[in-house]
């Protein structure tokens, strides 16, 4: 048994205890999965206990069922209700812009760096973009 199946069977069965005590119907019992989504119980069963690894098919129609990506489906102790962020780069670019704001309000940020590399993200800390002064070269 892999640590991915286990990982899978307890998100599975979290997913459908869940799905049970919301009163969805259509995902909290092996039967309903196999009638609604044609995951068949035996396959659900075995998913489960970890005994066999889910088919591609089986994970999107699973992910389907419950209302998550497929991907959160094998995210070790998911949790539906606070799910892991994603990160988009929209997302990437508005944190980067925080931590360049939060280093110029620290003054740990050089001045010749807010100019050439801040907010836009052209590669702020990068070695290759810094300028170097013939004065602060080694000898």
């Amino acid at each position: 048994m892999t640590a991915l199946r286990k990982v899978f069977s307890a998100n599975l069965t979290r997913l459908m205890q869940r799905a049970k005590d919301r009163d969805n119907d259509k995902a909290a019992t092996a039967t309903a999965l196999e009638r609604y989504y044609q995951v068949s119980d035996s396959a659900v069963s075995r998913y489960k206990k970890a005994d066999v690894a889910a088919n591609l098919d089986h994970l999107e129609r699973l992910a389907l069922a419950f209302g998550v990506q497929p991907w959160e489906l094998l995210y070790p102790s998911f949790d539906p209700d606070n799910p892991p962020e994603v990160m988009t780069p929209e997302r990437t670019k508005e944190l980067q812009e925080t931590l360049v704001a939060a280093a110029k309000l620290l003054g740990v940020l050089p001045e010749d760096e807010q100019r050439t590399n801040g907010p836009a993200g052209k590669g702020y800390g990068r070695a290759a973009d810094r300028k170097v002064s013939s004065k602060s070269t080694p000898k």
